[in-house]
């Protein structure tokens, strides 16, 4: 399983990144085989690296306190994810199992900074990327806020206080 072996359908959920700019991120980082049921990272943990999912499915979930684990999504190939250790060095805010026999593409955050520092185009690229997927992945946060199963979230003095100061930023 390689990078240029997404097909253009997967490809396009990776824009502005192309084939090259694909293929440059695979000279920096690494390949990894999962097995159904193996977890790519834990909630809490330290995170080091961002991945691109070339193969297989994946399930982000998080824990809930009063709820257990609850599934947020499920990544296809051509799905960036584990991003944020790309711009903080906060533990990990969800947890990825696997669904599917996966293989990864995994990127550790320091050649991501090499490549910021030589001023690569990929990098800039990357970035650009990031903030679709952020601001992607907050709309679907405040989806769900809206749905029956987060209400208990809401009514908690503390989550209302944290979003109003997150919209007064």
């Amino acid at each position: 399983m390689a990078v240029s072996s997404l097909s253009s359908r997967k490809l396009k959920a990776l824009q502005p990144l192309n084939r090259a700019d694909l293929r440059k991120l695979a000279q920096y980082g690494r390949e990894i085989h999962y097995s159904r049921g193996q977890f790519v990272f834990r909630e809490n943990r330290k995170g080091d690296s961002f991945y691109l999912l070339l193969a297989g499915a994946i399930q982000v979930s998080k824990q809930i306190r009063g709820k257990g684990q609850v599934a947020l999504r499920t990544l296809k190939p051509g799905n960036l994810f584990g991003e944020m250790a790309l711009f903080t060095r906060r533990p990990r805010s969800a947890s990825c199992q696997v669904l599917e026999q996966a293989v990864v593409l995994e990127v550790p955050h320091d050649k991501f900074r090499k490549m910021l520092r030589d001023g690569d185009p990929t990098a800039h690229k990357l970035i650009h990327l990031n903030c679709h997927l952020l601001a992607d992945r907050l709309n679907h946060v405040l989806d769900l806020i809206g749905k029956d199963s987060f209400a208990t979230s809401i009514e908690n003095p503390m989550f209302l206080r944290k979003i109003k100061f997150f919209w007064a930023v």
